[in-house]
């Protein structure tokens, strides 16, 4: 089984989008999005589905959320990933690169 860790950036990203949804969706939609969380970290522990790399470097992007949201995560140990960012689709891309450098 793999372990998950996520980073104080994710956690915080993460808070601030259930903080928006909660204003804008219906719970049905958010509980859609914890399901869409625990399949992708089933599917990657599972070894099912590797998503595809991020700009040339040694993250990867998988969206979820009906592709609203994308997951920005990196294989840190053989038995271990790390979530690094949760991030609306709609926010600018500029502060995102710099937020994964």
């Amino acid at each position: 089984m793999i372990t998950v860790v996520f980073t104080d950036r994710a956690k915080e990203s993460l808070a601030e989008i259930l903080h928006f949804l909660r204003e804008r969706w219906t719970q049905k939609q958010i509980d859609e999005l914890y399901s869409d969380m625990e399949q992708l970290i089933s599917t990657i522990d599972d070894n099912i589905l590797k998503h595809p790399y991020y700009k040339n470097s040694n993250i990867r992007k998988a969206l979820i959320a009906r592709r609203q949201v994308s997951v920005f995560y990196k294989e840190t140990g053989r038995d271990q990933i790390t979530i690094l960012l949760i991030w609306p689709n709609k926010k600018n891309p500029k502060t995102l690169r710099s937020l994964l450098k």
